[in-house]
């Protein structure tokens, strides 16, 4: 997901208290992990490539003989120790614990090793939206409220989703009257409300408000509570059906199945999108979608803002049939670059990455981040897998995750996609009047 980093040395503020900006209560979910694990030091001399392959393969062995060994057991041996190494070893125990099936938890490892805990936050958030994902939340969950809490004026209904930093309620707005919104939670600043501001657009959800809360521990994004659900838990629908869609109409069930069930739609009321749809076929349904996320696309561009993270479950298909962009939290603010045009790689989904993205990842040396313009495109890229899935059913292939880590995946991954017989391939069966459109994007 490419969140923001966390601060090392920094614990929760007690949540027991009220403050200026409202009283903020809510229960932890896990104990507040402390500071009381240290790391050995890191020094930079760097040990000889040999030693720290043999020592890896040593490493695995020991997992694969069922020992579980941990870093610690090993550091001795690499003293001194260079911190991508470091960074290595522990990602390396960390695929392995997790390929054994141990469900391990990345906090831990941030407590293990505070001395890399903004580098790893970093790698987590990215293996986090591979292939992998993790079971449970991982980014500081104790400081983040639950289902049932209330946060300044907001009572959180239930919960609709949660990244690395965040966490997305159903919420009741009590100093006014109770209405629902939809309240976005994160123990991390981003520029997703100030640049969504700029970027307003009928195909993009608004941001309401933006304020802090627990002495500025919290920032809270409220948006309208607008019902429907993302593309993704439509295509799951679709999925769990096990049929072939053939009708714009198919394609709005769907949708109503998935949708959340506190938006009762006004009877009587006119919505166009809707009967744009039910008068088309599936594949025509799919493309009026995606014209109006290109759209929206577009404008955002147009005023500076480069989504970053493009896919299904960042598209909400709401009640009334419009389709809308959200989730803004990696958003590229090119004009405020250094040379108006560097946009700089700040994570994403890899399965839905450009080429030219997967390979800033896997050589961050060698290759330099897209700048905005190939930003956008990489953002159309996204756009064309995201038709792609919808109209095939089928998702992006990700390469199996060998225990080489983000780098060795986004690489696997760039080749792949630069096969000259890969877009050619990823077109078949898409019907005829969109496969142009599709190779464009590709």
């Amino acid at each position: 997901m490419g969140i923001p980093p966390s601060r090392p040395g920094r614990h929760p503020p007690d949540r027991s208290r009220g403050g200026a900006r409202g009283a903020t209560r809510w229960r932890r979910s896990r104990p507040n992990p402390g500071a009381t694990a240290r790391a050995r030091p890191v020094l930079e001399q760097v040990p000889r490539a040999d030693e720290l392959d043999s020592i890896l393969a040593e490493f695995t062995r020991g997992w694969d003989r069922g020992e579980s060994p941990r870093v610690e057991d090993i550091l001795d041996r690499l003293e001194p120790c260079a911190p991508d190494d470091l960074i290595e070893l522990i990602y390396h125990e960390f695929c392995l614990a997790e390929a054994a099936g141990d469900d391990p938890d990345p906090i831990d490892y941030l407590v293990r090793f505070p001395v890399c805990r903004d580098r790893l936050a970093r790698l987590f958030g990215l293996h986090g939206v591979l292939g992998g994902s993790f079971s449970r939340s991982w980014a500081e969950p104790a400081a983040l409220p639950e289902s049932g809490d209330e946060v300044g004026p907001y009572r959180l209904v239930r919960e609709l989703g949660r990244g690395g930093f965040a966490r997305v309620f159903l919420a009741e707005q009590d100093d006014l009257d109770g209405r629902l919104v939809v309240l976005k939670v994160s123990a991390r600043p981003s520029p997703e409300s100030r640049l969504l501001a700029r970027a307003r657009h009928p195909h993009i959800v608004e941001v309401l408000r933006h304020v802090t809360a627990d002495d500025g521990a919290l920032h809270l994004v409220c948006m309208p509570f607008l019902g429907g659900a993302t593309l993704a838990a439509v295509l799951d629908e679709r999925r769990r059906r096990a049929r072939r869609p053939k009708r714009g109409r198919d394609l709005l069930a769907d949708l109503d199945r998935a949708s959340a069930p506190e938006y009762p739609p006004p009877p009587g009321r006119s919505r166009p999108a809707r009967e744009v749809m039910a008068s088309l076929s599936y594949p025509q349904a799919l493309a009026w979608i995606v014209a109006r996320l290109a759209e929206a696309l577009d404008h955002a561009q147009r005023r500076g803002v480069l989504h970053g993270d493009l896919k299904p479950s960042n598209v909400l298909l709401t009640a009334d049939g419009q389709p809308m962009l959200f989730d803004f939290n990696l958003a590229v603010d090119w004009h405020a670059s250094l040379d108006g045009d560097e946009a700089g790689e700040t994570g994403g989904t890899l399965a839905y990455m450009a080429p030219e993205r997967l390979l800033a990842i896997a050589e961050p040396g060698l290759t330099p981040p897209p700048r905005a313009a190939a930003r956008h495109r990489a953002d159309l890229y996204a756009l064309g897998l995201l038709l792609r899935e919808a109209l095939t059913g089928q998702a992006p292939e990700v390469p199996e995750d060998r225990g080489g880590g983000v780098r060795c995946l986004a690489a696997a991954l760039a080749a792949a996609r630069g096969r000259a017989d890969w877009v050619r391939a990823a077109t078949r069966g898409v019907p005829s009047g969109l496969r142009p459109i599709l190779e464009r994007c590709l």
